[in-house]
């Protein structure tokens, strides 16, 4: 997976600290924004499909312009097709502790 985040450029702005989680579609990783030391998650979406893709890059694009004391503040949302798999990079507020507890 690191090789779409090199690809991109995405790196050049982020170091990953470990990772979070994975899931079907993508995984959650531990980021650090080089420019201030920001502790950040990075969420990486890969799809497949056209219609996949297009739905994820409007539901990023609406997660950008929310802002609300209850949703996790999503700081970018860079979209990139490599190799014919689109990608959706959401880079959002880190917060410590357990969710479900």
């Amino acid at each position: 997976l690191l090789q779409f985040l090199y690809f991109i450029g995405l790196m050049d702005d982020y170091n990953v600290l470990w990772l979070l989680g994975s899931g079907g579609n993508g995984v959650v990783q531990a980021v650090e924004r080089r420019s201030d030391g920001a502790q950040l998650a990075m969420k990486t979406l890969l799809f497949e499909d056209t219609d996949t893709a297009n739905m994820a890059m409007k539901e990023g694009q609406l997660m950008a312009e929310l802002s609300h004391a209850h949703v996790v503040r999503c700081l970018r949302a860079p979209f990139v097709t490599v190799r014919h798999m689109t990608q959706l990079h959401i880079v959002m507020n880190r917060y410590a502790g357990d969710l479900y507890h």
